[in-house]
């Protein structure tokens, strides 16, 4: 979350191909969120939302693209505040008028519904914002353990023990790079991923073309 009042544009890498993200975030956006007025580009994955309550009346849009990204995405989100900065200047102009036609502060009553109004576009685009990151979290963590299911189901079919693979990864990057460091570190990140070795194994062999 950010420390900022007011959250301009923010950028988040996903592990998924942008058609899932888009076609996912489209459906928690409607359904869990609940946003109004949402306005889509399937074409150019691209997503414009306003939210309820006030922030609908004086708030933001929120501009939500995603990017191809080799088989991954970039999702980039950008906050528009243009309907409160004009909101708030008819305020503070209708202030100023007042208090000095009829000589009195009561008119700056007003000022403190512009600070009510931006605490609640601050809180509001703050709330946005960590609740699409944490749907994102939960869609990265789905998304891997599909591919790990579709994964073991393909491994199982292979009829290649896994220490024919090894012995084939080893033999690429003793001649490649003279050691097996780099595999064993790979290998390692695959396990702390939760898979077993021969599974870390069979994925490196996949990854690198090894068969």
């Amino acid at each position: 979350m950010s420390n900022h009042i007011f959250i301009s544009n923010v950028r988040r890498f996903v592990r998924a191909p942008p058609q899932e993200v888009y076609r996912s975030l489209l459906q928690f956006l409607d359904e869990d969120v609940g946003a109004k007025h949402i306005k889509t580009d399937e074409e150019k994955l691209l997503i414009r939302i306003r939210l309820k309550g006030i922030t609908k009346a004086f708030g933001f849009t929120a501009r939500i693209r995603i990017l191809r990204e080799d088989g991954a995405s970039t999702i980039e989100l950008n906050f528009s505040y243009r309907s409160f900065l004009i909101t708030a200047f008819i305020l503070l102009i209708s202030v100023i008028v007042l208090s000095i036609a009829y000589f009195s502060i009561i008119p700056f009553i007003g000022v403190i519904l512009l600070f009510l109004l931006i605490f609640s576009l601050g809180s509001a685009s703050s709330s946005l914002l960590s609740s699409i990151n944490n749907f994102l979290v939960l869609f990265e963590r789905d998304y891997d353990q599909r591919l790990l299911t579709e994964s073991r189901r393909r491994w199982q079919a292979d009829s290649k023990s896994a220490d024919y693979l090894y012995k084939r990864l080893i033999g690429k990057h003793i001649k490649v790079w003279g050691d097996s460091h780099a595999l064993e570190y790979k290998l390692s990140e695959y396990m702390r991923m939760g898979l077993t070795r021969e599974e870390a194994i069979r994925k490196v062999a996949e990854d690198e073309g090894v068969s």
